[in-house]
């Protein structure tokens, strides 16, 4: 149910934005001095290479509403990793007019804080009422953990012909899966409320499909200011070469291996961003 574009951006403005359909808020937090980190700490952020972990996200379409609709559209926006740092995953995961994106955050481990695929993935929910893959993710493990997707409701057509709007302001909103090993599950529903239809957060099954694409994100280097920093990524075990990939606020094509190096600027919320097309996953 998602189109895709996916991007693969260390970055995610959704700080902690969960919950059911409605504008996302975010929360800024000045600049402020950071201390230095500890020996121990920069040994691990230069550690090469990271653990990483492997993360099959699966959605499940439903709702009690489902079925008075002919097609139901929505997009999903971005699947998102962050470091468990509610305030430090920001991005370009809403439409331009909206300004959630909160000032960068101090980042006293000075390591990998959000890892966003941005999908831009648009679904017709009523051709998905079985469990579909948004694909299998192999991510730095300090982000595994702690993960979402945004979704954007649009519109949809009742089997009557009335053409329904949902929230036609709303940027979107946050899923948070269910864990099951390496899977991760999303629900999204669609129901009828008392101002009229709604999409939001739904239920999850047990069913598990094929991952339809496997996206790979390496990085190496210690996250400090001076210090450069290489990223790689793969799609399906093939590197995606002379593609666009944002580390630390600045886009660079990668080179024929995947990979992009980036000096660090400033070592505070550390940011990857890549698109890569997922219409497939």
């Amino acid at each position: 149910m998602f189109r895709c574009a996916l991007l693969l951006v260390a970055l995610l403005v959704l700080a902690g934005c969960v919950g059911g359909p409605g504008p996302v808020s975010s929360t800024a937090t000045p600049d402020t001095a950071v201390a230095s980190p500890t020996d121990a700490t920069m040994a691990e952020s230069s550690s090469t290479p990271r653990a990483s972990a492997r993360v099959h996200y699966v959605l499940d379409v439903g709702g009690a509403a489902l079925d008075e609709f002919r097609s139901v559209n929505v997009t999903v926006r971005s699947v998102a990793f962050r470091d468990g740092t509610g305030s430090q995953c920001h991005g370009r995961l809403y439409p331009d007019d909206v300004t959630l994106t909160p000032t960068k955050t101090p980042d006293p481990d000075r390591g990998l804080d959000c890892l966003v695929f941005e999908t831009e993935r648009t679904l017709d929910l009523t051709d998905h009422r079985e469990a579909l893959s948004l694909g299998a993710y192999t991510v730095p493990a300090v982000v595994a953990d702690d993960t979402f997707v945004v979704v954007t409701p649009h519109n949809g057509t009742l089997e009557n012909g009335t053409q329904v709007q949902f929230a036609p302001d709303d940027p979107g909103f946050a899923l948070e899966p269910t864990r099951d090993g390496d899977i991760r599950r999303v629900g999204i529903a669609v129901d009828r409320y008392r101002s009229g239809y709604g999409v939001g957060p739904g239920g999850v099954s047990t069913s598990e499909p094929a991952p339809a694409a496997a996206y790979t994100v390496e990085v190496e280097g210690a996250v400090r200011d001076g210090s450069p920093v290489t990223v790689s990524v793969a799609r399906n075990g093939d590197p995606l070469r002379e593609h666009p990939v944002t580390v630390d606020g600045r886009t660079e094509a990668t080179r024929s291996d995947g990979s992009v190096t980036v000096d660090v600027e400033t070592a505070r919320v550390f940011e990857i961003t890549v698109p890569v097309n997922a219409s497939a996953a």
